[in-house]
């Protein structure tokens, strides 16, 4: 016989019902409250507090809610807070019950403004620490590499502006003051149709404009972008370090701050970088021989010395350098002499006489000039040993797992939306890039907390016994006995 569902009729009270057995045992957020302690951010927000007035949503409440806004990767945070009751998990993890008020949306924005960057620097970096105490952070190696991130701004946004180089201004207003003819061949004219010779034009997003207009390999036209770049441990691929630029950022120019932040947030001493092409510049080499550190970097030379030579010419390599004598002495035997210093370029330049490189049978496959130039750089002695440092097999091995663990980065980043900011001006997109960097790293502690690697109970052993430092390798341990971290 069929039986029919009575009309609901709702309780009056739930004297049997505990939120806290509705959550598995096994739920990731029982980990993560577990494992991170939340709590920190009371002292460091408290400044931006006063005495009076009415009681605001507890801070760690709102750094939860800013955790799980990233971890669910929810659309807005508008959709976050009406999904809050409708998840028994969100509210156990939050502290609140089945009949706690939800508050408003607009508590996250307003505590982004007053906080500021340094309080989710700050959780970035008290993540970081604790992953180093439960050994997931060797730090003696890191891997560095620079991604763009779409701004929250439409390519509908975008607009030329016209900005004024002085330095063209002024040859300008010279070139007026002295009356030269438009038509001359005087270096500030031009034949060129339509080419304004006081300014340049640019492109800027009138949404965004803390964000800079630039293309992406396959992703169609240009568009507003910062640039995050990162360092990653090369133990458990934590990331140590990370700082947002602008997208036409060079990412060599952000390797001295990524090794300076993943030394102070670690407490370790960088002992090797391993990088792309990107990074191998002669400026990052003299950095990193400075500070004792080995670069696994392969260098921007070889690329320029590959296109010389698919040009049918000369690279700089085929140019044979005296130290007795300072000189340089090319394929045919010339000698190139010191003809003046570059200090744009902390170097000298040496060429050889123009009447004898135009006699010379190899000019063609020399220079398209009428005489040839190679610039030295000052420190090019320390250069080399680097490039050369850079071609070994440790480096080579590196960089090959490097491109594992960058793009393994990125890409589960991009689970947690990385790929586009969720908020516009940069401190704003700063803020979106530590949280999904420190959901990041969470989620690593979360995993190795619930399965530990060899290396993590290495690490447990060693606090908990006061051991010295010792090879992983070494050690078994059975699975029986495996500690809870």
């Amino acid at each position: 016989m069929m039986r029919k569902q009575p009309p609901p009729q709702p309780q009056l009270f739930y004297t049997r019902f505990n939120l806290d057995s509705r959550i598995p045992r096994n739920h990731p957020l029982r980990a993560v409250a577990a494992t991170v302690d939340f709590d920190f951010v009371y002292d460091e927000v408290e400044h931006c507090y006063g005495a009076v007035g009415n009681e605001s949503v507890p801070p760690a409440v709102i750094l939860k809610l800013m955790f799980l806004l990233a971890l669910e990767n929810v659309a807005s945070e508008r959709r976050l807070f009406e999904t809050l009751p409708l998840r028994l998990d969100w509210l156990w993890f939050l502290g609140m019950d089945l009949d706690s008020e939800i508050p408003d949306h607009s508590v996250l924005s307003k505590a982004r403004t007053r906080w500021g960057v340094v309080a989710f620097r700050r959780f970035f970096q008290q993540v970081v620490r604790q992953c180093v105490e439960h050994g997931l952070v060797d730090g003696t190696k890191i891997f560095c590499d620079g991604s763009l991130v779409d701004a929250d701004a439409s390519r509908k946004s975008i607009q030329a502006v016209e900005l004024v180089d002085l330095n063209d201004a002024a040859d300008e207003l010279e070139r007026r003051l002295t009356l030269v003819p438009e038509g001359s061949t005087s270096p500030q004219a031009t034949d060129e149709p339509g080419n304004d010779p006081v300014g340049k034009r640019t492109c800027r997003s009138t949404t965004d404009p803390d964000a800079a207009v630039v293309s992406k390999r396959g992703a169609g036209p240009a568009r507003a972008r910062y640039k995050t770049h990162r360092a990653v441990d090369d133990a458990h691929g934590v990331i140590t370090a990370t700082h947002l630029t602008p997208g036409d950022r060079a990412e060599a120019a952000e390797l001295r701050t990524l090794v300076e932040q993943h030394e102070a947030n670690t407490q370790t001493r960088v002992r090797t970088v391993v990088a792309d092409t990107g990074y191998g510049t002669y400026e990052q080499y003299l950095m990193c021989a400075d500070r004792g550190i080995d670069a696994h970097i392969h260098p921007v030379k070889d690329v320029t010395d590959a296109t010389q030579q698919s040009k049918g010419l000369f690279p700089n390599t085929q140019f044979i350098w005296d130290p007795a004598d300072r000189t340089y002495r090319c394929p045919a035997g010339t000698t190139l002499r010191r003809v003046q210093n570059r200090p744009d370029k902390n170097g000298e330049r040496f060429a050889a006489n123009a009447q004898v490189c135009a006699g010379c049978p190899l000019q063609s496959q020399c220079t398209k000039a009428p005489f040839r130039t190679v610039t030295r750089h000052l420190r090019q002695e320390t250069i080399e040993r680097m490039i050369t440092q850079s071609r070994s097999e440790a480096s080579r091995a590196d960089l090959r797992r490097r491109k594992h663990f960058m793009e393994r980065t990125f890409a589960v980043g991009a689970r947690y939306g990385l790929k586009r900011c969720r908020w516009r001006r940069r401190w704003r997109a700063e803020i979106h890039d530590l949280l999904v960097a420190t959901v990041q790293n969470i989620m690593t502690l979360v995993r190795v907390r619930i399965r530990p690697t060899g290396r993590a109970l290495v690490a447990w052993a060693q606090r908990a016994l006061s051991l010295p430092t010792f090879d992983p390798v070494c050690l078994w341990l059975p699975t029986q006995s495996t500690p809870s971290i």
